[in-house]
């Protein structure tokens, strides 16, 4: 079964649950930081990429139909992390 694919062109920021996690760590246990903390990697990639390089992974990029769907029109185009708003948070040996 093909996956209906839609919001192929726009920006987000994806950000591996290990180094999401890292940081999640160094800032619980060393920063003082307060109040909220942007968990991000600050590089923007279009859906499509993202989606393509799963595909890849597993072999199987037959399976995605970009524009199959309509896009959702309410939906922003890029959302992308300021990795600068974490500089505060010292790292820990990880």
């Amino acid at each position: 079964m093909k996956k209906l694919l839609y919001y192929q062109d726009q920006f987000r920021d994806y950000l591996n649950v290990q180094e999401a996690g890292k940081i999640i760590v160094n800032a619980a246990l060393l920063g003082s930081v307060q109040g909220p903390l942007n968990v991000c990697s600050g590089i923007p990639i279009t859906v499509r990429q993202l989606a393509e390089q799963v595909a890849d992974d597993f072999g199987r990029r037959d399976l995605l139909r970009f524009g199959a769907r309509p896009d959702n029109l309410v939906d922003p185009p890029c959302i992308i992390g300021r990795v600068s708003a974490r500089k505060n948070v010292p790292k820990y040996g990880m």
